[in-house]
């Protein structure tokens, strides 16, 4: 069996002494490359330049020193909030706008969602209603606030309040809500009711 003759080498990468095997070392001498103490060594090597370094910068948008690297998704500002800012520019901003009026027709609006919503427990007393030929819409909006109903004939609007009108924050809205109804030149009744589904009989006494 013919002995393979090895030559003493020290690896470029971890400058560890060791043997190999003369051929090899013969051959990458011709061919210009170095001779490495194992695979390990060799890919640590080859992979060297493409190893992301970490450094510091200052944020092109606020000016605050940050660490980064050369990763090709490494940041490019310190925060998200920089990096929305500094990467927005007036055509960026004009394009967003247009996109938005144009989903703007596919859009429900808030008082429709509501009537899909909420129109079950209105059930019977829309027959009620109905048979008084009473002219009226649930979820009226004026302005950004919505109102339980309106009675249009009667310029009057109609809040249901159930138990829940009695917490602190939302005795706050319901004044606010009253305000915006007198400003617009509307009545507005409040009905305390203690269930979720309005009976039919809500109104009696007030529409006839």
């Amino acid at each position: 069996m013919t002995q393979v003759k090895t030559v003493p080498i020290v690896c470029p990468q971890c400058s560890q002494e060791t043997r190999k095997p003369k051929g090899e070392v013969v051959r990458s001498a011709k061919l210009g490359r170095p001779v490495f103490c194992s695979r390990t060594c060799a890919a640590i090597h080859a992979n060297a330049p493409r190893k992301s370094v970490v450094f510091t910068t200052n944020c092109p948008h606020c000016g605050t020193l940050f660490s980064t690297s050369t990763h090709n998704k490494a940041a490019s500002f310190c925060s998200r909030s920089c990096a929305s800012a500094g990467s927005m520019n007036p055509e960026r901003r004009e394009a967003q706008r247009q996109g938005g009026f144009a989903r703007a027709g596919n859009l429900i609006p808030p008082e429709k969602t509501l009537k899909i919503r909420e129109g079950e427990k209105y059930a019977s007393l829309v027959v009620n209603l109905k048979q008084r030929g009473v002219l009226y819409e649930f979820e009226y909006r004026i302005g950004d606030v919505i109102f339980d109903l309106v009675l249009l004939d009667r310029k009057l609007l109609v809040e249901f309040d159930g138990p829940y009108h009695t917490w602190k924050g939302q005795v706050l809205r319901d004044g606010e809500k009253d305000q915006i109804a007198k400003r617009n030149g509307w009545n507005l009744l409040r009905v305390v009711t203690e269930t979720n589904n309005i009976p039919s009989d809500a109104l009696d006494g007030i529409v006839t």
